[in-house]
């Protein structure tokens, strides 16, 4: 298992902070092209991509019996129907691989490639 740097474990372990903590996702399309989230109010950039703002929930995960996560629910809001022409030609992107990525609003600028 990888260990967090510092940094992280310093910002983590804080009763009260800086800033919050934000969920990215990344979903691969069977085209190879992403999809990139970010649960926010305000566009996120992390890793040198940017993350449109927009609401979504990630329901519990399945796993299997060496505790690997097996796949997990997502349900996005979309009110804008920008999302729904993805939906449509993909299944409701069942079976997408997503990317999920917890990170702290106080070090997005900090290199955490290590951990992926």
């Amino acid at each position: 298992m990888l260990a967090l740097p510092l940094s992280l474990r310093q910002e983590k372990n804080k009763l009260s902070g800086g800033g919050a903590w934000i969920i990215l996702l990344a979903v691969t399309l069977p085209d190879a092209s992403v999809i990139r989230l970010a649960r926010n109010i305000d566009d996120i950039t992390f890793g040198g991509h940017t993350y449109p703002a927009r609401p979504f929930e990630v329901g519990e995960s399945r796993q299997d019996s060496d505790g690997r996560v097996q796949g997990f629910q997502v349900r996005v809001a979309n009110p804008d129907r920008a999302l729904s022409p993805y939906l449509r030609l993909y299944g409701g992107l069942v079976g997408c691989a997503v990317e999920m990525v917890v990170v702290s609003a106080a070090n997005l600028a900090a290199d955490h490639s290590e951990l992926t």
